[in-house]
């Protein structure tokens, strides 16, 4: 509220989230629900069911943000985990396990590295002190790895890992 003697000004910028849909490998079928015309049953991309809620607690998933005189120029993204319960979606669940097997398959490290890598890989898909640690670990372990498993691994992870991991593991 701003005032001016008799003069009242209300600015309000309350905005609201659209509801997402996604199928369980995370391909955003679409950011907002409400253009019902690009919704499916299943993933044209993978087959795989879709989603607009948590499994875990029955939460929409949130879409793009939407605020008056706001224009939203951002790309959506799928979100890692959900905003109301904490729990991880499918899609990174999946993407965690993938690359937790694939961790198996870099020769050049031994029991101790092997296991260090794995126990990174959940952490560099959070925005917190130890996922920077996580990911400074993982990018000397991924220099043990062939190129193809190094690529795979960046395939598998990059879209659930938090933005400033994939800074610190695949720098520009």
């Amino acid at each position: 509220n701003i005032s001016f003697s008799n003069v009242r000004l209300e600015v309000q910028t309350m905005g609201q989230y659209s509801v997402a849909q996604i199928c369980l490998n995370g391909h955003v079928i679409t950011s907002d629900i409400s253009f019902s015309d690009f919704m499916e049953k299943f993933c044209s991309h993978c087959g795989a069911y879709t989603i607009t809620k948590c499994p875990h607690c029955n939460a929409y998933i949130r879409g793009d943000y939407h605020e008056e005189f706001l224009i939203n120029t951002f790309a959506y993204k799928a979100p890692a985990y959900c905003f109301n319960c904490g729990h991880p979606f499918p899609w990174t669940v999946a993407a965690i396990s993938a690359a937790t097997e694939l961790v198996d398959e870099i020769e050049g490290l031994d029991d101790s590295e092997r296991e260090k890598f794995k126990s990174g890989i959940t952490d560099i898909t959070n925005d917190n002190p130890h996922a920077k640690v996580s990911a400074n670990r993982i990018t000397n372990y991924l220099k043990k790895a062939t190129p193809a498993v190094q690529e795979a691994f960046k395939t598998i992870m990059y879209d659930v890992a938090a933005e400033v991991t994939k800074r610190l593991i695949w720098p520009i």
